[in-house]
């Protein structure tokens, strides 16, 4: 069982980290929509698989990215690279890149109520394996979408699984990052 709190804060969690860490400076004005079930994105895709576990809990993180002109586009841009140079094992390594990033602020942020929490490293798995979550028997399953206009278009489903019969039961506010500077290295 999870308590309302504990899966609002999760979603929370997801949606601030999917902003953070997918978006770049000209599509501020991207919406997350979260849906009980993920929507077809259609066309060819890719799915990335990552674990965030503790004690307590497994959240599985299916993130499915549309394999179009527009997010690659997105993903040339996130990577700095140029568009030309975004196919094969780099648009591959940028896929699971975004994805390591938004797991691993919510882990970290995680991290602060939860002693022992770790992830795994993520992985591509056959779209249709989405078709088989209820074999993990999920005590919540929520998808994020993700569309930024022009660009990226991806779907991002938590799905939660709690250890034992004790409630999961916390409450996390993401913290808001306000970046004005990125590239500098301090040396004390």
């Amino acid at each position: 069982m999870i308590s309302a709190a504990a899966l609002a804060s999760l979603e929370q969690l997801f949606e601030q980290s999917v902003l953070d860490n997918c978006l770049i400076e000209d599509n501020q004005n991207a919406k997350i929509t979260l849906h009980e079930t993920a929507p077809q994105i259609g066309g060819s895709r890719r799915l990335v698989v990552q674990n965030i576990a503790s004690y307590h809990f497994r959240i599985v993180i299916l993130t499915e990215f549309a394999e179009d002109a527009r997010t690659i586009k997105h993903m040339a841009r996130m990577m700095r690279r140029p568009e030309r140079e975004m196919d094969g094992q780099l648009l591959l390594d940028a896929y699971t890149e975004i994805v390591n990033m938004i797991s691993g602020s919510v882990n970290r942020n995680l991290s602060s109520t939860f002693r022992h929490v770790g992830m795994s490293t993520p992985s591509f798995i056959d779209t249709a394996c989405t078709d088989y979550l209820s074999m993990l028997a999920p005590t919540a399953v929520k998808t994020l979408s993700l569309d930024s206009g022009e660009l990226a278009r991806l779907n991002l489903t938590m799905c939660v699984c709690v250890s034992g019969k004790k409630p999961l039961d916390f409450r996390i506010n993401p913290p808001r990052i306000n970046e004005t500077t990125t590239g500098e290295l301090e040396l004390f």
